[in-house]
């Protein structure tokens, strides 16, 4: 082989080299672009991994104050349900003619009701409210108190 010959091979050797040596720069300069990017897609997703935790924690304060409100909205129908039937029954009882009512819508004399009238209906209202349902407990106690039970006579359920 003669000089010139290994000359130009040396020539478009380095030619190559320099190309590749191009090629490794952009290579290299994307590469790098990458790991910055992947740093910055790292802190996002770090930011939202802790964005989801706190949101994860907040449904669940939330969910819990929603089963504690249910329980309360669920014991206060229970209690208002009790002081319905309560109202009902007493209505149902205090609706008898009265002879105190009777008395005043008559008015004897300079506006004075009936003596016996009152005294009659004081009996029938301690009667009525002796035989009234008694007033179920709220809370942990409900349940404890059999309606059919009567305070009076102590406790049948044994």
């Amino acid at each position: 082989m003669s000089l010139r010959g290994l000359e130009g091979k040396v020539k478009q050797l380095r030619i190559r080299a320099a190309e590749r040596l191009t090629e490794l720069g952009t290579k290299d300069g994307t590469i790098n672009r990458l790991k910055a990017e992947l740093a910055e897609k790292a802190i996002v997703l770090a930011a939202l991994e802790t964005r989801d935790r706190a949101l994860k924690q907040r449904l669940n304060t939330t969910e819990e104050e929603l089963s504690s409100s249910e329980r309360a909205l669920r014991d206060a129908k229970r209690v208002l349900a009790d002081k319905e039937m309560q109202l009902a029954w007493l209505t149902m009882h205090f609706k008898e003619p009265s002879p105190l009512a009777d008395g005043l819508r008559s008015r004897r004399g300079i506006g004075r009701p009936n003596k016996n009238a009152a005294a009659s209906t004081a009996e029938i209202h301690i009667r009525t409210i002796r035989s009234a349902p008694p007033i179920a407990p709220a809370g942990p106690f409900r349940g404890m108190i059999d309606r059919d039970d009567d305070p009076a006579e102590g406790h049948r359920g044994d």
